[in-house]
């Protein structure tokens, strides 16, 4: 068994940071600048890790 890549470790990371933030301020109100604040990271790197919203 080989180790998981970075990207599915971050996208993870970020998927794990979304579910918190729309548990908190709603799914409506979760923004990719939210998710990004509550991990202390650039708005554009989760961009880099999902090139949309749709993602």
């Amino acid at each position: 068994m080989g180790r998981k890549s970075l990207k599915t470790t971050r996208q993870k990371e970020i998927i794990k940071a979304f579910y918190k933030v729309a548990k908190k301020e709603g799914l409506e109100n979760a923004s990719i600048a939210k998710v990004a604040s509550v991990m202390n990271i650039n708005p554009s790197l989760i961009l880099h890790y999902f090139q949309t919203k749709e993602h």
